[in-house]
This record gives structure tokens, sequence and C-alpha cells, in this order.
């Protein structure tokens, strides 16, 4: 019996990413988050691509129980067919002037004491197999700099510079081992998409 429900839920899930439906994200994009990945403009990745940049609050799961409300930077690149292809993330943005370490993101570890954590991660296909993983290199000179944050309009402006290494090889893994993300400027708003 067991047997036959893996059966199905295979050929559910094969068929369920096998569907051509509009991926492209539901939530808006606003401002600009731009960067150079080892040298090259990492914007401009997927020729007619588009990229979504975004600021985010969110209240954190069982997965961060430190703080009751999380500030996110999070951008993510598309190929022009609206498939999701690259995703980086900056947790624990505070909204305050100032220049902040960025550390190595841990699932189910959140500390008071860590000001900004950093994600990125890759995925192929239309969004349903999983690509690399990535981690910050924790000794690297990674930084957050918020240099204007307008409680009113919630408009969040300022610089970063990342060293991402892989952590877990997925599928068709084509980028390097080793991501340096440098002249990274970024101008957006936080928004509120939680739903209510």
């Amino acid at each position: 019996m067991n047997r036959i429900v893996l059966n199905i839920f295979l050929i559910v899930l094969n068929f369920a990413c096998s569907l051509k439906y509009d991926v492209r994200p539901k939530n808006p994009s606003w401002g600009y988050l731009t960067a150079k990945m080892n040298g090259e403009e990492w914007n401009q990745t997927y020729r007619k691509g588009y990229q979504v940049v975004q600021g985010i609050t969110e209240t954190p799961g069982s997965e961060a129980l430190c703080i009751d409300e999380l500030y996110y930077l999070n951008t993510e690149l598309y190929t022009d067919q609206g498939f999701i292809r690259q995703s980086l993330s900056l947790a624990k943005v505070p909204l305050a002037k100032g220049k902040y370490k960025v550390r190595p993101s841990m699932l189910g570890y959140c500390s008071d004491n860590d000001s900004v954590y950093g994600i990125f991660y890759t995925m192929i296909d239309d969004g349903c197999v999983s690509g690399d993983g990535y981690k910050i290199l924790d000794n690297a000179d990674n930084f957050l700099q918020i240099d204007d944050y307008n409680a009113k309009s919630k408009e969040i402006k300022g610089a970063f510079q990342l060293t991402f290494v892989l952590e877990r090889e997925g599928a068709d893994h084509t980028l390097a081992d080793t991501l340096r993300f440098t002249s990274g400027k970024f101008h957006t708003k936080i928004m509120d998409l939680r739903r209510r």
C-alpha cells in the first residue's frame, strides 16, 4: 500500500512541475539592487531576463525565535520566460544607518547578537528543482551598509559586499564555487506583504 501511495505522489509531483503556468512572482518589485559577481554585472546575468527587488517585513517562525519581526532585502533573477534562477537575501536588516557585519545563515538558529544573515541559492528548470546552496564565507569582509532609512516612506538605501562559498551542490552546478559580490548598491522599500 505504501508503494502505491509513493508512486501516486511522484506522479502528481511530476505532473505539477510539468504544468505550464505563470511562475513570475506575484509580489511587487520596488527599486534596484546592483552588484558585480566575480567581476561581472550580476544583474545582467540572463539576457532579456528581469530582476525583482523587495524589502520585506516577516514574522519569524520557529526557525528564528530571537526577535518579533525580521526585515529582509531580497532580490531574484529571472529568465525571460519567467523562471527564477538566482536568489540573494539579507535577513535581519537593521533599519538604522550604520555598517553591519554579514554572517552565514543557519537553519534553526537566530541570535540577537548577530546583525545580518546572508543567503544565496540557485534554482533550475522551472523552479521545481533545487540548485546550489551557498553560505557566507565568515572570515571575508562581508558587510551591509545602511546609508539612509526613511521611517515614513520605508525607503532604505545602502551598499554591500559579500563572499559566498558553495555549501551544497545541486543539480546542474554552473556557477563558481566562490561568489564575490562587490560594488553592491541598493534602494528599495520595506513592504509588509504578510497576509493578515
